[in-house]
């Protein structure tokens, strides 16, 4: 366990942390039936290479009623973690197969990169993929923790919303993932209209240090 302290918006927070180390073993499987083995491949991919399947991922999402995935599966901006479109395609074409949304998160720190280019940049990752993917699109990742409201809706998210309007008209629009609840960054958003710009404000309500 760790105890840490954080300083933020001038109030201290004390947060309680657990933390587990994962065992260095390429060589072994891991037991399906385990929810520590499904943690750790999900966790360490590159250590625990025997990964699900995504048509099994899905019969089980479905399963147990799951209606939307949200996944960076073709991150804009971003090298390490990108697929090609075609892969993009065939992994939406799964999950349309169970009935499953793709609530489909665009750039993290890699749509920063772009800069003014923002606009355009979302504009042609949209038709090379294909618009049909983008009916429910999150701009962002917790980029609260790196720009302030104001700075977030007029340098990231009023670009964007303008390329996937023209784009998909009838795509819902999500904020950044919010980490964690911060009164005086939605304050600011507020302030710079950002409501005028989105659907929904997204939420991430794990985050630290503020849950709703």
């Amino acid at each position: 366990f760790v105890v840490a302290e954080a300083k933020v918006d001038d109030e201290v927070f004390i947060d309680r942390a657990t933390f587990a180390m994962l065992p260095p073993r390429k060589a072994s499987g891991v037991d399906r039936e385990s929810p520590f083995a499904i943690a750790a491949m999900i966790a360490r991919p590159d250590v625990f290479i025997d990964q699900f399947p995504l048509q099994t991922v899905a019969a089980h999402a479905e399963r147990v009623g799951i209606r939307r995935v949200r996944t960076s599966m073709a991150p804009l901006g971003s090298s390490s973690m990108a697929v090609t479109p075609e892969l993009a395609r065939e992994r939406f074409e799964i999950l349309q197969q169970y009935g499953i949304a793709l609530h489909a998160q665009i750039g993290s720190d890699g749509v920063l990169a772009l800069k003014d280019q923002i606009e355009t940049g979302i504009k042609d990752y949209m038709q090379t993929h294909g618009v049909d993917m983008f009916r429910e699109v999150e701009v962002g990742n917790e980029l609260n923790y790196k720009m302030s409201g104001k700075e977030y809706v007029d340098t990231v998210l009023a670009p964007s919303t303008r390329a996937i309007r023209a784009a998909a008209p009838d795509a819902t629009i999500l904020s950044l993932g919010l980490g964690g609840v911060f009164p005086k960054w939605v304050n600011e958003f507020i302030e710079a209209n950002g409501f005028d710009h989105i659907d929904v404000l997204s939420v991430h309500p794990s985050g630290f240090p503020r849950s709703p």
